[in-house]
């Protein structure tokens, strides 16, 4: 009886409830296809950085800003995704690899975090071999240590902390977490 005098109440719910469940897997599915899409953008740039890699003179420095072009069409248009992120370490990566180490070590610095991730861990070491490019020996060696110990977990903390060591700097012993 209360089913027949409320039909009309059971009938929105029911049409909301079914409306809510086709909308939650409407998004899900798109944040599905953002992330294949995300992915499959990142490896067309990182495909392109290895591809300059292999190649000399100005050929290299087109095909690097080529790839830093690519890194930045995954920044735009993913932000706030991990691949986002594994795209602007491949910006400085570019900068780098064409010789701007002061434009490098800016976006390094950004990325360094000094949170346990990978991608704070290499921009770290980045950041570091930026800074010894610019002849800064000094500051490397301290961004070096600084690598090695923030991330000690990392696969970059011995290469870091010998690096440090080579430009000068006494190794402290990494705090394991």
């Amino acid at each position: 009886e209360w089913t027949k005098s409320h039909l009309e109440a059971v009938l929105i719910g029911v049409v909301l409830l079914v409306a809510a469940a086709y909308g939650a897997y409407a998004f899900s599915t798109g944040q599905a296809k953002k992330a294949v899409d995300a992915a499959k953008a990142l490896n067309e740039a990182q495909a392109m950085f290895q591809q300059a890699g292999s190649l000399s003179g100005p050929q290299a420095q087109q095909a690097f800003n080529q790839a830093y072009a690519k890194y930045q069409g995954v920044v735009s248009g993913f932000d706030g995704t991990p691949q986002a992120q594994a795209a602007r370490l491949g910006q400085a990566n570019a900068l780098l690899a064409q010789g701007k180490a002061a434009d490098a070590e800016r976006e390094y610095a950004a990325l360094d975090s000094r949170k346990a991730d990978p991608i704070a861990a290499l921009a770290g070491f980045g950041r570091a071999r930026a800074l010894e490019l610019q002849g800064k020996a000094k500051d490397a060696a301290d961004a070096y240590q600084q690598a090695g110990t923030a991330y000690p977990d990392s696969a970059i903390s011995a290469a870091a902390l010998a690096a440090a060591q080579r430009l000068g700097t006494p190794i402290a012993a990494p705090k394991k977490s």
